[in-house]
């Protein structure tokens, strides 16, 4: 049944084969998809929005930083607008094709491409920032994920994380609503009434009560849930029917405290994570 939860803790043993078996089957499709990056380049002006508080904050550090890295860089559209950043800019992803393209427009900036999904082709305590916009959401393995942008981190500097609130907000894009693919109000224009109510009832009660559920599960002990069958292999793509973390601000920061400090948002920040059901959170290397 594609409407069944399945998300398990990519921290327990039992549940390896199945997440390196979706972590298999991810890469191949972000390595081998070019279009992919041409559809979810739609963030590509945040950087100069000034609604986009989490954007401009990443920019405010990046312009005092010394070496930065960006994971999961796409098109590396910060460098679009903020062209003086390349001598001092990092960037990788999994397509080589396109780090390619992005090495023709930014020649001063240095790309290297991703061959394994949890390791970082860089050095120990490289980068005096290490930043990623909207790509934890699409690990499989969220504390590997991070145990490496804290290993090419320099102590004192700063990781930032910009990504969807799932856990917090109780949803996840990636989970099937209802029998099949489509929006409440989709179902209805078709005449598939049950469907659409079967889909509203999914949304609004079963996934966020669900999500309750688990946030209470991880509430004093990290389990990175991962939803091990998202609909990207099934539904027409649209942005983040890719993502398989079920993201929790509570738990990343419980994980990253043994060798980080938290630099708490000033309220502005706050109330932009809120108003756009994000997670940004902000942490310096080091126990302080």
């Amino acid at each position: 049944m594609k409407r069944k939860i399945n998300w398990l803790s990519s921290l327990e043993e039992r549940n390896k084969n199945l997440i390196n078996g979706l972590e298999s089957k991810l890469q191949n499709f972000y390595s081998t998809n070019q279009e992919y990056y041409n559809t979810i380049d739609f963030t590509s002006d945040s950087w100069i929005d000034k609604e986009e508080l989490g954007f401009k904050d990443i920019v405010d550090v990046a312009k005092t930083a010394g070496e930065i890295l960006e994971v999961g860089c796409g098109s590396a559209n910060i460098l679009k607008h903020y062209g003086y950043l390349q001598t001092r800019y990092h960037g990788c992803d999994f397509s080589g094709g396109l780090l390619s393209n992005n090495s023709i427009k930014f020649p001063c900036a240095s790309f290297r491409t991703l061959k394994k999904p949890n390791s970082l082709p860089y050095e120990n305590n490289v980068f005096d920032l290490v930043f990623s916009v909207y790509v934890i959401e699409h690990t499989t393995n969220p504390s590997l994920f991070l145990n490496e942008c804290i290993r090419v981190l320099k102590q004192n500097g700063i990781l930032i994380i910009l990504c969807p609130d799932f856990l917090g907000q109780g949803r996840m894009t990636s989970q099937r609503a209802g029998f099949s693919a489509g929006t409440t109000t989709d179902k209805l224009k078709k005449k598939k009434y049950f469907d659409a109510l079967i889909t509203y009832y999914d949304n609004h009660v079963k996934i966020p009560f669900f999500c309750k559920y688990l946030s209470c599960k991880a509430r004093n002990k990290p389990r990175f849930f991962i939803n091990i069958a998202p609909t990207i292999f099934t539904d027409k793509f649209f942005p983040d029917v890719d993502a398989v973390y079920v993201t929790s601000r509570k738990e990343m920061i419980l994980y990253l405290q043994k060798e980080t400090t938290l630099i708490k948002n000033p309220p502005e920040l706050k109330k932009y994570e809120t108003r756009r059901k994000l997670i940004y959170l902000k942490l310096k290397k080091g126990i302080y």
